[in-house]
């Protein structure tokens, strides 16, 4: 173990002792980013950071698992998404840092073993979030959870029912003095980074103004003038007296803030941080960036998310009550039918295979609407089958897994059936195996013709539906991500708890689709 006066002690003192900035290849400094000095320095077992993008958190991180390695000389795990999150990031900025720092080179050792590295008697995993024999093979007394909010997706690959955020925290389990720190760029109220943050403390950072000696925090909009102005007018400056600071004022004050907790009884460090805490931010850029994004609901969220590192749900993100009481209403009061309607074209349905129930939507087509016949529930297989046969449904869509082996043996029984696995890659095209009656579909596109047939007037619903449908229908979330690349990608976050009758209902437009009925096969962009 390395023992000097100047690398032992306080994580920041060691991290600009022996680390280096894997993006600039020079030393680790802090100067500009004081803001940092608290959680990197953090002794607490739980450390929630709620960023902005490009605030330099991650790098924070890596100088706080490398000593804790080192002077803790205990495993740790620092979890991406993907294997290929972990990768990129092993082989590019842990690597450089490790290269460029002559201390940290002698003491990180290969293994031998991909996203295996040693530090004395310590071992250091930088894993992907999708396998969980690596998540279950290996204890840790450190777990970094990077990317958090793109955790849940990977966690849900083709639905299968697991967390990786819950199966990594079990590493921890049976160790007296364990850490784990979570960051992440944040998407919506009440999901992932953002749910964490609100258990924490919630740490806000606070700065003395040098001109009215008064004591404020550095938020949107308050601290920026001229939002509404042009751009290049834009200045810093203190919410309190409402006169700009200069450069050399902003930074000086942001070199003596400190960080102070929101909330009481919380064991929980919490901190977020916005790009307008960075040295490099200029207020120009931001208001431009604020005025670009008016009018896009897309933009916002980009704009919320990653620029101020706040939760943000766009306008029209989720689907509204009146909407459902809409569809109601142009059933003219009808009531769940109890079995076929001979008047009907045919019946389609669709099937979200839940933990404990088969959550069931029937419906037929009606012109170019769709009329929700029946919704509920069947606690076995053998009772989803008397539904089926009950409302003579033709094609059906049930969820591939987890219950893969007994969707299998239904499609096989009875004609009509689709086993879905949904897509999830950007620019995902849908396809279905007529000869195997497996559908591919993209979980996001699809998810938004479903939106869209509601939002349009397209469906007719019954007056009795279960009281869960409308809640879990309106669950998922439409949220706009940019990708590494900076790309905008759609997806859909489960925020308000569970949403089987969600993905039921979309599978049963999916069934129409695959029945040839031409105005849904166009809603899903489908092709017969």
């Amino acid at each position: 173990m390395i023992n000097t006066k100047n690398g032992s002690g306080v994580i920041s003192s060691y991290a600009e002792y022996y680390g280096v900035n894997p993006d600039s290849g020079k030393p680790y400094r802090l100067v500009g980013y004081e803001y940092l000095i608290e959680p990197l320095n953090s002794m607490e077992n739980r450390v929630v950071l709620q960023k902005a993008a490009q605030v330099g958190a991650t790098v924070m991180a890596m100088m706080r698992v490398m000593w804790f390695l080192e002077h803790r000389q205990k495993s740790a795990m620092y979890l991406f998404p993907t294997h290929r999150t972990a990768d990129r990031f092993r082989r590019g900025r842990f690597s450089v840092m490790v290269q460029r720092s002559p201390v940290f080179q002698s003491i990180v050792k290969a293994t031998g073993a991909p996203g295996h590295l040693r530090v004395g008697a310590a071992q250091f995993y930088c894993h992907g979030a999708r396998s969980r024999a690596e998540l279950m093979s290996v204890p840790v007394a450190y777990l970094t959870l990077d990317e958090r909010d793109e955790l849940y997706k990977a966690a849900g690959l083709e639905g299968t029912p697991w967390s990786a955020v819950d199966l990594a925290r079990q590493r921890l389990a049976g160790q007296p003095d364990s850490w784990e720190l979570s960051l992440s760029t944040p998407t919506i109220p009440g999901y992932g980074i953002a749910a964490e943050f609100a258990k924490s403390d919630q740490r806000s950072f606070l700065v003395n103004c040098p001109l009215c000696n008064r004591i404020t925090d550095i938020t949107w909009p308050s601290a920026v003038f001229g939002i509404d102005g042009l751009p290049h007018r834009a200045q810093f400056g203190c919410p309190r007296c409402q006169r700009p600071w200069t450069t050399e004022q902003r930074r000086e004050l942001i070199h003596n803030g400190k960080w102070a907790p929101q909330v009481g009884g919380q064991q929980t460090h919490g901190y977020q941080l916005s790009q307008l805490l960075s040295p490099v931010a200029k207020a120009d850029r931001l208001v431009q960036q604020w005025q670009d994004a008016q009018g896009d609901p897309s933009a916002l969220q980009v704009f919320h998310n990653s620029v101020l590192g706040l939760p943000y749900l766009a306008e029209g993100a989720r689907l509204e009550m009146a909407t459902i009481e809409a569809a109601i209403a142009r059933g003219n009061g009808a009531s769940m039918a109890s079995s076929a309607c001979t008047s009907m074209v045919g019946s389609m349905a669709g099937i979200d295979v839940g933990p404990q129930f088969l959550h069931v939507v029937i419906a037929a087509p009606v012109e170019k609407m769709c009329r929700i016949l029946w919704a509920g529930v069947a606690l076995q297989w053998a009772e989803l089958e008397i539904l089926l046969n009950q409302f003579q449904v033709r094609s059906y869509v049930i969820d591939a897994q987890p219950e893969t082996h007994e969707a299998r043996r239904l499609v096989a029984k009875r004609a009509g059936g689709w086993m879905c696995y949904y897509r999830m890659g950007i620019g995902s095209q849908p396809h279905y195996d007529t000869a195997q009656h497996v559908l591919r579909a993209p979980r996001s596109e699809t998810q938004d013709a479903l939106y869209h047939a509601w939002n349009t007037g397209r469906i007719i619903a019954p007056i009795n539906l279960p009281s869960e449908f409308a809640e879990q229908l309106r669950s998922p979330v439409r949220v706009v991500r940019l990708d590494r690349r900076g790309v905008p990608r759609v997806d859909y976050l489960e925020a308000g708890g569970a949403d089987h009758y969600a993905h039921s209902m979309n599978y049963c437009l999916l069934a129409m689709s695959c029945a040839g009925h031409a105005q849904h096969m166009e809603i899903y962009g489908m092709s017969g």
